[in-house]
């Protein structure tokens, strides 16, 4: 009785899971549905990250992310590709050599990154 009790309640906990990626928020979700081939770069030396901002930093990311760090392509975020009640989708497109330090600097300023190669 106790092992089919545990393997219930671990089936359970996967289907949770798996319900709250197609329904949560946009920092559990899979956001590969909202990106279209055309709001995507990658070629040998640049790349797109895509970042999930807080609805109340809107402002701050639009004015900031160009500097975040010294090799970000300017002007070349979009979005917001969707939203949701908290969050919003946006790309930035930067030079592969700066991803970390880039994302180091969304770190300290509170914005949710996602890096996202395999939806293509």
């Amino acid at each position: 009785m106790k092992k089919k009790s545990a393997e219930y309640l671990a089936v359970r906990s996967q289907l949770s899971a798996l319900a709250r990626r197609d329904t949560g928020n946009l920092l559990v979700r899979d956001v590969s549905a909202f990106v279209k081939k055309e709001n995507w770069l990658e070629t040998e030396s640049l790349t797109t990250l895509l970042v999930v901002v807080p609805k109340f930093q809107y402002k701050q990311w639009l004015s900031k992310y160009e500097r975040l760090t010294k090799w970000v392509m300017p002007r070349s975020s979009d979005g917001p590709l969707t939203e949701d009640t908290e969050y919003g989708l946006f790309t930035v497109k930067l030079f592969k050599r700066d991803v970390e330090d880039f994302k180091k600097a969304a770190r300290d300023e509170r914005y949710v990154k996602i890096r996202c190669v395999d939806w293509l």
